[in-house]
């Protein structure tokens, strides 16, 4: 039996036939754990200098104040003057146009006369295609009263007939005028029209198309006459009575 040489002892053995098992030393595992972290690491600080990236990308401000080199203090001011508002989108101040309370008032602002609601209107605030509509309608001279039917009398005799839309729009403020109760409904009528074109954007509101106790009377108006009043044109012993506006509006 052969002697094994000293400091082999570890690492050889003699097995059952005698002879001497040479055994190679086996190596120890590599740890793995701080290859890792280290990837782990690297990974994050990737993700963060791609995010500072993307966000100085964003800001025009910052990347023009890095690209030109400029020091932190200017930097710091170009994202003060970026954050600013701009003034480009600022709605303008909103302006009030108003009629008056008398006819010279109305023509001195340069309102116009709007037959369906028998008022001075701003220029801006005036929707002229109903407007156009209801003069149509009320110069027809089949209907009920007749064209125009307008008077400065209860009795709506001839003479105190106004001849035209001209002489209307020049009765005071505080005048009585008087009609057919057809002119009434087809008024209203009209009106519906009217807020529905305010509806879509057609015009700008004025006060008196935006008063709702108008809208409501309207209402009851025309249900009114659909009860009691039939056949509609049966309107020969109604009356109904107006008086020239001045109206107003803000856009």
């Amino acid at each position: 039996m052969s002697k094994v040489p000293d400091g082999e002892s570890e690492k050889d053995s003699e097995n059952d036939s005698g002879f001497i098992v040479k055994q190679e030393p086996i190596a120890a595992k590599p740890d793995r754990r701080p290859r890792f972290l280290i990837a782990l690491l690297l990974l994050s600080i990737g993700v963060g200098i791609g995010l500072l990236i993307a966000s100085i990308m964003r800001e025009p401000g910052d990347s023009q104040a890095i690209a030109s080199g400029q020091d932190s203090h200017q930097h710091s001011a170009s994202i003060s003057v970026a954050c600013q508002p701009s003034y480009e989108s600022t709605p303008h101040p909103k302006m009030v146009h108003d009629c008056g309370s008398d006819i010279a008032s109305a023509k001195a602002a340069d309102c116009v006369f709007d037959m369906l609601s028998h008022t001075w209107v701003p220029k801006p605030c005036h929707d002229s295609e109903t407007d156009a509509e209801f003069r149509e309608w009320i110069f027809n001279p089949n209907r009920t009263g007749g064209a125009f039917p307008y008077f400065l009398s209860s009795t709506l005799s001839a003479n105190t007939h106004i001849d035209g839309i001209d002489a209307l729009s020049a009765i005071p403020g505080d005048t009585w005028i008087w009609s057919h109760g057809e002119e009434h409904v087809g008024h209203c009528i009209f009106v519906v029209r009217r807020i529905h074109r305010a509806l879509e954007g057609k015009f700008r509101w004025s006060d008196d198309v935006a008063n709702f106790d108008h809208t409501s009377h309207c209402a009851h108006e025309m249900l009114e006459s659909i009860l009691e009043k039939a056949p509609l044109r049966r309107f020969e012993g109604a009356t109904v009575t107006l008086k020239v506006k001045f109206d107003k509006c803000t856009h």
